[in-house]
């Protein structure tokens, strides 16, 4: 790494010695940019990623892919906001996003990082009855939609019941031991 110039010192053949014109060749060894954007991830809709390469003054910064919903800079920053994405790209898309820097000598160096954009969990209730008595009373059935295994809390109005590491992706909730009025949400 460094600034080499060479000259011709001196010049001689097996009979002449020559008049040396000025002359210098320079050869220029740079460092390459350092672009390191970071691990692959997992983004959920609804959620933003800001990249930050190492800004360089007089560096340049393209990054890709050139798609609604990214937003594209000349900067060494770079936000991926699923926000946007969310009606652009189908649910679990997987994306590579480039990012090149070109520093003020020419030199360039790229990264990628492979998001994958995931949909966030969602969660259906439903049932409800009115019953006599105590024998045979259901409880609310929950169905759950994501990639399992689920953490959840739900209430009867009541009590509030925490479960984890849910596989199924339908939960029967307990069923009212008393008589009352229950609200499952």
């Amino acid at each position: 790494i460094g600034v080499y110039d060479y000259s011709i010192l001196s010049l001689k053949d097996a009979t002449c010695t020559a008049d040396l014109q000025i002359g210098k060749a320079r050869v220029v060894v740079a460092e390459i940019p350092e672009v390191a954007l970071g691990k692959d991830t997992t983004l959920c809709y609804g959620e933003e990623l800001t990249l930050q390469l190492n800004a360089e003054e007089g560096a340049s910064y393209a990054w890709s892919p050139r798609r609604d919903g990214i937003h594209i800079t000349t900067s060494a920053s770079f936000i991926v906001d699923t926000a946007i994405v969310n009606n652009n790209f189908p649910i679990s898309n997987v994306q590579e996003i480039v990012a090149i820097k070109t520093t003020s000598n020419g030199c360039s160096a790229s990264d990628t990082m492979t998001v994958t954009f995931k949909e966030r969990p969602s969660a259906t209730i439903s049932g409800g009855a009115t019953y006599c008595g105590t024998e045979d009373v259901e409880g609310a059935t929950i169905n759950l939609k994501g990639t399992a295994p689920f953490t959840l809390a739900y209430t009867d109005g009541i009590d509030t019941t925490n479960i984890e590491a849910q596989e199924e992706a339908m939960l029967q909730t307990t069923a009212p031991s008393s008589v009352g009025t229950y609200n499952y949400s």
